[in-house]
C-alpha cells in the first residue's frame, strides 16, 4: 500500500501529467465536464470530477520535476477549460 504505482496520471496538451499530490474537496463543481479546470490559483489548480472537485496539488509534467501546483503554473499557460484528459 505505501509504493505510488501506478498512481494518478492525466495528459495534457498531449503529454503526460502525473498528478502526486491532491486532495477531494468538499465543494461541488458547477456543472461541466469531468476532467476540464474549474480554477488555477496559488493554492492548487481545481479540477471537476464527476462527484465535484479534486484539487492538485504536487504534478509532474512529461520530462521535467516534480513542482507544486504554484510552480507549474507560473511557468506553464494552462487555461480554465483546458481537458485534462487529451
Amino acid at each position: 500500500g505505501v509504493y505510488p504505482w501506478p498512481g494518478a496520471y492525466t495528459y495534457l496538451k498531449g503529454r503526460l501529467l502525473k498528478i502526486h499530490r491532491g486532495r477531494a474537496l468538499k465543494e461541488r463543481s458547477s456543472r461541466g465536464i469531468p476532467g476540464t479546470i474549474e480554477d488555477i490559483s496559488k493554492e492548487g489548480i481545481r479540477v471537476r470530477t464527476g462527484e465535484g472537485l479534486f484539487e492538485i496539488l504536487e504534478l509532474q509534467l512529461e520530462g521535467k520535476r516534480r513542482m507544486k501546483a504554484e510552480e507549474f503554473v507560473r511557468g506553464h499557460r494552462i487555461e480554465k477549460e483546458t481537458l485534462l484528459n487529451g
